[in-house]
């Protein structure tokens, strides 16, 4: 095992921080590394590590993307072009759902069936491997209980989301941004202004994030990996401790003390 991709301090550098030299609890520490960068990134509210994200965002004029810097706008869309209908293939079918998640940085559309006798099955695919509205269909095509018909060929991770639907009701019509839209970008507050209006939903593909974790965030990442560590076999029904001059509550903010969130107020997210 080793830590997430994107954990806000290295293994070495926290063994070296508590002076541990062996390798007996490396798997324990990675946990508390990722439980750590977990509990950092919920409190600030964003994401540290530069990556790519895609959002969407009701039509405004002005918008406030979920992560800064910006470091690379790879495009923003909007417009609702009809590029496939789903419909069930099975007639015996109950039900043959179809819920379509591209917010995220793992966008996948979801294919739900439910048989005759009540068998519920669920398929994943990710707009990752089929990156086209015509791959799309035939991965579609190649689950049992759905035929889908593509009417344009554009890019996956444009398809504007959709909520489980089924298609047993009526058949399911998938739209896509199809339009460019150009706006100006703010990469310090992580905004984007277009100056006559984006008609309908934005889609917005951006890279944000930093090269590296800044010098206190990892500091704050290392002393909190080191007190979950310690605290692993402590007993929970005490609510506080001390390590390394600073005190700890752990009834608070998911685990941060006091000490540690002032040292990153400056850095939370501007709701």
């Amino acid at each position: 095992m080793a830590v997430d991709t994107y954990a806000l301090t290295a293994l070495a550098t926290l063994k070296t921080r508590l002076g541990i030299t062996d390798s007996t609890d490396d798997t324990t520490l990675e946990d508390c590394i990722d439980a750590a960068s977990a509990e950092i990134e919920a409190f600030l509210g964003r994401k540290i590590l530069s990556r790519s994200f895609v959002e969407w965002h009701p039509h405004a004029q002005f918008i406030r993307l979920r992560q800064r810097p910006i470091t690379s706008m790879a495009g923003s869309m909007a417009g609702s072009a009809h590029v496939m209908t789903i419909s069930p293939s099975v007639t015996t079918d109950t039900q043959a759902s179809i819920a379509v998640m591209t917010d995220g940085t793992s966008p996948t559309i979801v294919l739900t069936r439910r048989t005759s006798d009540g068998t519920l099955s669920s398929n994943s695919l990710s707009l990752a491997t089929s990156k086209t509205t015509d791959t799309l269909r035939t991965a579609i095509n190649a689950v049992t209980g759905f035929s889908a018909t593509s009417h344009r060929n554009i890019p996956t991770e444009t398809l504007i989301p959709l909520a489980p639907q089924d298609s047993i009701l009526a058949p399911i019509h998938l739209f896509a941004a199809d339009t460019q839209v150009i706006g100006v970008t703010d990469a310090d507050r992580g905004t984007i202004c277009f100056p006559t209006g984006a008609p309908g939903m934005v889609w917005v593909k951006y890279t944000a994030g930093e090269s590296t974790t800044p010098y206190e965030v990892e500091q704050v990442a290392l002393e909190l990996s080191a007190m979950l560590f310690h605290r692993r076999k402590a007993d929970w029904n005490n609510q506080s401790s001390s390590l390394g001059g600073f005190g700890y509550n752990f009834g608070d903010n998911h685990g941060l003390s006091l000490s540690l969130m002032q040292r990153l107020n400056h850095r939370r997210k501007i709701r």
